[in-house]
């Protein structure tokens, strides 16, 4: 079943590395469970196409402490799209 999710989140960075993301809502990560339970691995992680601006990557979601699922943004993504830390996001994701 592909099913395309949009949603918009700020960029945040991990205070211990050098990783962006965008964390998913409690519904959305919910959603995206119960939907595609098979598709989870044994770790809780789901691979997907993501969509920002005109830039597609393959990644992966994965929970974090919270419990709801994280997206982290490339580089790559963020020179290309000129995004920064802070910026409110308008993602597309589908899982794959």
């Amino acid at each position: 079943m592909k099913k395309t999710y949009e949603f918009s989140a700020k960029l945040w960075k991990d205070p211990k590395a050098n990783w962006y993301f965008v964390s998913l809502t409690n519904k959305l990560t919910n959603e995206i469970k119960n939907n595609h339970a098979p598709r989870i691995n044994k770790y809780g992680f789901v691979k997907v196409q993501a969509r920002t601006g005109n830039t597609k990557w393959d990644s992966t979601l994965f929970p974090a402490k919270s419990g709801n699922y994280v997206l982290a943004i490339k580089s790559s993504v963020r020179i290309k799209e000129k995004i920064r830390d802070g910026d409110n996001l308008g993602i597309k994701i589908e899982v794959t």
